[in-house]
C-alpha cells in the first residue's frame, strides 16, 4: 500500500504542476525563499522565511503558495486570520518593505476516491485529467490584507509569547501544547519526552 500512496502522491503532484496555471513570470520584480529574523523583546527573536515577497502593479506582496483540502470559503476564512500570514506581513514591514498584505495562491487536493476495480495507474490518470478538466475548482488566487490594528494585536501578542518564553527559559518551567501532538497527521517526534516521568 505504501507503492501504491507514492505513485498516487506522484500523480497528485503532477497534475497540481503540469496545469498550474500561475507559471508564467508576471510580477515587475520577485525575492524568494527569504530569510528574515525581527528582534522583539530581550534575547527574543521572530524568525522565518518567506515563500517569496513579490511587486505587482507597484504593490509589495507576500506571496504563499499553499495546497488545501479545504473548499475556498474555509481557505479564505483562514487565510484572513492566519498568523503566519499576519506576522509574515509584520516581519517584512519591520524591515522596511511596504506590504499591503499575503497573495495566496492555492491548489486544492483532489477528492476524488479510488475506485475497487482500479489501479493506483489508473486512479493517478484520472487525478490528472481531472486537474485539466476542472482547473477552477482547483486553483484558486486570493489578496488577504492586514490593518494596522491586525499588526499591532499580533506585535503584542508576539511580546507577550517572547515573555512567556523568557520566563519559561529562566525558571525552567515549560507547560506542554497537547493539541499539537497529532498535528500534520502524524505524533509529534517530541511525543516520547513530553508523556514521560
Amino acid at each position: 500500500s505504501d507503492q501504491e500512496d507514492l505513485l498516487i502522491a506522484k500523480y497528485m503532484a503532477m497534475g497540481m504542476w503540469v496545469y498550474y496555471p500561475y507559471k508564467k513570470r508576471e510580477y515587475q520584480e520577485v525575492s524568494s525563499e527569504e530569510k528574515f529574523t525581527v528582534p522583539i523583546a530581550n534575547g527574543v527573536n521572530f524568525v522565518g522565511r518567506i515563500d517569496g515577497r513579490v511587486l505587482q502593479n507597484d504593490k509589495w506582496w507576500v506571496r504563499e503558495l499553499k495546497t488545501t483540502g479545504l473548499n475556498q470559503r474555509q481557505f479564505e476564512g483562514r487565510c484572513q486570520t492566519s498568523a503566519q500570514g499576519t506576522g509574515y506581513v509584520w516581519a517584512e514591514i519591520k524591515l522596511g518593505y511596504d506590504i499591503k498584505g499575503i497573495l495566496y495562491d492555492y491548489i486544492k487536493k483532489p477528492l476524488l476516491r479510488k475506485g475497487i476495480n482500479e489501479t493506483a495507474d489508473e486512479f493517478g490518470r484520472r487525478i490528472i485529467n481531472d486537474y485539466k478538466v476542472r482547473p477552477k475548482l482547483y486553483y484558486n488566487r486570493y489578496f488577504s490584507y492586514r490593518t494596522p490594528v491586525d499588526l499591532y494585536h499580533f506585535e503584542e501578542d508576539t511580546k507577550l509569547l517572547a515573555a512567556d518564553i523568557i520566563r519559561a527559559t529562566e525558571n525552567n518551567t515549560f507547560y506542554r501544547n497537547q493539541d499539537q501532538c497529532w498535528n500534520f497527521g502524524s505524533c509529534c517526534p517530541y511525543h516520547c519526552v513530553c508523556f514521560s516521568e
